[in-house]
């Protein structure tokens, strides 16, 4: 599915650090035939653009919403990119495990870009 789209004012963030959260969900399905013993989910996420502007954090440990047979490794909040890593026992065809993600934007990539000449 398309996700929302996120707008800000980028004028009123000139003194905030902060932006708004947003959660990210995703799943892994067995669509197979047959079961699986296991199955491995790697989501990685840039937290800074190229240049080096804060754009995102991971706010909260990964959370398995769907599927408890998962369990996902604790992640470094602080890291300047999110590797989740998640693992799951076996999963029967048509069931799926469900990560969500909270993540807060950050203002610093947003200013920077806004303040770019065009």
């Amino acid at each position: 599915s398309r996700p929302e789209s996120l707008a800000v004012n980028v004028t009123t963030l000139q003194n905030e650090t902060a932006g708004p959260t947003y959660i990210q969900f995703f799943e892994m399905r067995n669509i197979g035939p047959s079961d699986i013993l296991g199955a491995r989910l790697q989501i990685v996420s840039p937290t800074r653009t190229p240049e080096g502007y804060a754009i995102s954090e991971l706010t909260t440990q990964p959370v398995v919403t769907e599927g408890f047979q998962a369990i996902c490794d604790p992640v470094d909040l602080k890291s300047q990119i999110t590797i989740v890593n998640c693992e799951s026992g076996r999963l029967k065809r048509q069931e799926r495990v469900v990560v969500r993600l909270l993540l807060r934007t950050l203002t610093e990539a947003l200013i920077k870009v806004n303040q770019v000449p065009l």
